[in-house]
Order: structure tokens, then C-alpha cells, then sequence
């Protein structure tokens, strides 16, 4: 895995907080575009831009979770000044959030995790796996919980399966640690009540890793709520920041 992985979008310029956000399953800096942009009214916003999408297409997508996790972490370390910071997770990308805040020793800078879209840690999948579904079927999956648009080309519908299928299979092989220490930021679980792959009470089941305090956003929304809640994520994690909820 080489190459810059954090991409810089914009924010306040002399924000007190500073967020990174790791996109779901397949996604780039382009699949979190809506949230990024309202976040940035709060927050100086990085997105992880993983190989096999966007401008690092020519890359092979990653198959080693220690690996990516290693690197990742490595990218972020020296970016991670005096301000305080939030790690946002979508989905996968809530799993990596999660392992790459122990991997650089959960430094006390990090005041938030947020994870959004993804069962607690020490979960198994609940369901059929999405990586064994024929390509028809994870795209119409794909279709029904509205992560694709139903005008998508033949063409770039290839070019997501490669990376999907690399994180998904990641995601979903994925076995925890129990030996891992639970967080001691503030740890705020989002959960969308129609999402099909991560229950309400899944995505609740977080707070058992959580040392240093734990809130759940609950949305009547699926899987892809982070774009269409934008603003009320925004408005909360603004609230968590200043040390109070909504």
C-alpha cells in the first residue's frame, strides 16, 4: 500500500477541531463529499482515500487489514497536531476508525470516535456475507439500500466491485482482539433504524468499549444516512465537542 492516503477538503482554516473521515466499503473522498461539506462549517475536514478508487485506481485495492491499518496510521500520526480530533467511521470505515485510534496508542488528542453504520467490534456479521453475492446481487443490495445511483454506468460499475469486494471482505473477515482496552474518548455510535446491515441494537452494543463516555444518534434512515443527516451529525458532534449534547 503506498501513497497519501489522507486528502485535505477544506474547513475552517483556524478551527479549534480537526475530523477525518473514513469512508464505507468501495468509497472515496467522493463518497463523502456531503458530509464533509457540512461538517466543514465546524470542523477542518480529511477523508481517507484508499487504493483502487479515485486518482489511486492504478493501485491494487488493499488485502491485508494489518497492513492497511499500519499505513493508515502512519499517515495520520504526524497530522494530528495540538487540537483536539475526531476520528468519523462509516460502515468498514467505522472498523478501521476503531483499530487505527489503538494503533497509534489512542492518543489523548482524539477526543471523539464516532462510528456510524457498523455492528460493535466484537459482533459477528450478522446475516449472508455481501462479498459471496454474485455481482447482480450485491448491486441490486447495493441499489436497495441507496448507495448507488440507478443511472451508474457499466463501466463505473466495474471499477467499484474490485474495491468493494477488497474492503468487504476485509470488513467482514475481520475477527476482534478481545485483549484490546476500551476507548477512552468520548465514543458516539449513529445507527440508521432501516439500515440492513447494522441493527439498531448492534450498532448499540459499542458501548461496552466505551471508557470515556458513550451517546447513540439514532436516525430513521439506512445504511447511507451519514449524506442525508448531514446537518444533525454536524449540529452533534459540535454539541459533543463543546461538552454538552443536543
Amino acid at each position: 500500500m503506498t501513497g497519501r492516503a489522507w486528502v485535505t477538503l477544506g474547513g475552517l482554516r483556524r478551527s479549534s477541531h480537526q475530523l477525518f473521515l473514513f469512508p464505507c466499503a468501495g468509497g472515496g473522498v467522493g463518497s463523502v463529499a456531503p458530509l464533509a461539506r457540512e461538517l466543514s462549517k465546524e470542523f477542518a475536514v480529511s477523508a481517507l482515500r484508499l487504493p483502487g478508487r479515485e486518482n489511486r485506481f492504478a493501485e491494487p485495492p488493499v488485502t491485508d487489514l494489518e497492513e492497511a491499518v499500519d499505513t493508515i496510521a502512519a499517515e495520520l500520526e504526524p497530522m494530528l497536531d495540538r487540537r483536539p480530533t475526531i476520528l468519523f467511521g462509516h460502515s468498514f470505515g467505522a472498523l478501521l476508525a476503531y483499530l487505527v485510534l489503538h494503533r497509534l496508542g489512542q492518543p489523548g488528542s482524539v477526543q471523539i470516535l464516532a462510528v456510524a453504520g457498523r455492528q460493535a467490534p466484537h459482533l459477528p456479521t450478522d446475516g449472508a456475507l455481501l462479498q459471496d453475492l454474485s455481482d447482480p446481487a450485491l448491486l441490486a443490495a447495493l441499489y436497495e439500500a441507496g448507495g448507488l445511483s440507478a443511472e451508474i454506468g457499466r463501466e463505473e460499475t466495474a471499477d467499484l466491485l474490485s474495491p468493494l469486494r477488497a474492503d468487504m471482505a476485509l470488513d467482514e473477515q475481520h475477527a476482534h482482539d478481545p485483549r484490546l482496552p476500551a476507548v477512552r474518548s468520548i465514543l458516539f455510535a449513529l445507527s440508521g433504524s432501516r439500515d440492513p446491515w447494522a441493527a439498531t441494537g448492534a450498532v448499540d452494543a459499542w458501548r461496552k468499549w466505551a471508557a470515556g463516555g458513550f451517546t447513540h444518534l439514532r436516525s430513521d434512515a439506512g445504511h447511507f444516512f451519514p449524506a442525508s443527516h448531514a446537518d444533525v451529525i454536524r449540529r452533534r458532534l459540535a454539541a459533543l465537542r463543546d461538552g454538552f449534547e443536543d
